[in-house]
């Protein structure tokens, strides 16, 4: 007993967590767990966290994630020509990062007055402190939740038509802040606030993007495959609102643009930096 409580108030010290009460008993995850969960209340990922079933979040919950990953486990990014330089696409970042993969279903909706909040545990939080939020399977319905701080925002693995991505705030995002894959998903309402590199992603499929805002973000949109609907979007102070891929078949209608021409917003990582331009 008296050695789990002198790791408890290590890891409480040294993570330099706000709003944790020292008597304070904490929902921890780590590893791999089987079968369906609910979360409630304040919850606290120490390492790369995999469900294997569906995970249901209650309305107002908190997920923090600490600045580690206590499995040590991730891959390396493959340089592109665009991220070369890049530290976090390294296999350093992603051992000492955690992420939470969900491969069943989420079910993360809120509320207006309790949103869900998925962000760092830092006292002083900093881009990319988290990797991101998984998604492997159809079905999933993510609203009125929170996403900041990460690396990655929301990533979606595969088909997934009938997953919903709506009335959610993501901001402070180092890549992409819904990474959406060849789901064909409904991203709808969402408010995006500085992506680093796009505020949607799309790798093919056809979903359904609309009534977005997206603002002071590098790119508003990629679409790198597929034949998506981009209808109603805002893209408000961004590098570029929109890039099309040659070959990619979107249809593309009465999205407002407006495109930053200064390198104005910077996002840091260590020594290494995006620019919005």
């Amino acid at each position: 007993m008296k050695k789990c409580l002198t790791l408890f108030l290590l890891i409480l010290c040294s993570c330099n967590l706000q709003n944790i009460e020292s008597n304070q008993i904490l929902k921890t995850y780590s590893g791999n767990y089987q079968g369906n969960l609910i979360w409630s209340d304040e919850i606290f990922i120490l390492g790369d966290t995999v469900i294997e079933g569906d995970l249901s979040i209650e309305p107002g919950t908190k997920v923090f994630f600490f600045v580690q990953d206590d499995q040590k486990s991730g891959n390396e990014f493959p340089a592109d020509g665009f991220n070369d330089f890049d530290p976090t696409r390294l296999k350093e970042y992603e051992v000492s990062h955690s992420v939470l993969h969900v491969l069943g279903k989420l079910n993360s909706v809120g509320t207006i007055e309790n949103k869900i909040i998925f962000s760092s545990a830092a006292k002083n939080p900093k881009n990319a402190d988290w990797i991101s939020v998984i998604i492997s399977s159809d079905g999933s319905h993510i609203e009125n939740s929170v996403v900041e701080w990460s690396r990655n925002g929301i990533t979606l693995w595969g088909n997934q038509p009938n997953t919903i991505i709506k009335n959610n705030i993501i901001n402070n995002t180092f890549w992409g802040a819904i990474s959406s894959d060849k789901s064909s998903a409904k991203i709808l309402n969402n408010e995006i606030i500085r992506a680093g590199h796009e505020g949607v992603d799309v790798q093919g499929g056809n979903p359904l993007i609309k009534n977005n805002k997206i603002s002071k973000s590098r790119t508003g949109i990629v679409i790198i495959d597929g034949s998506s609907i981009i209808e109603n979007n805002e893209l408000i102070d961004v590098g570029k609102g929109i890039y099309v891929k040659e070959g990619a078949n979107p249809q593309i209608k009465d999205n407002i643009i407006e495109e930053i021409n200064e390198k104005s917003i910077f996002w840091f990582y260590d020594d290494f930096n995006y620019s919005i331009i």
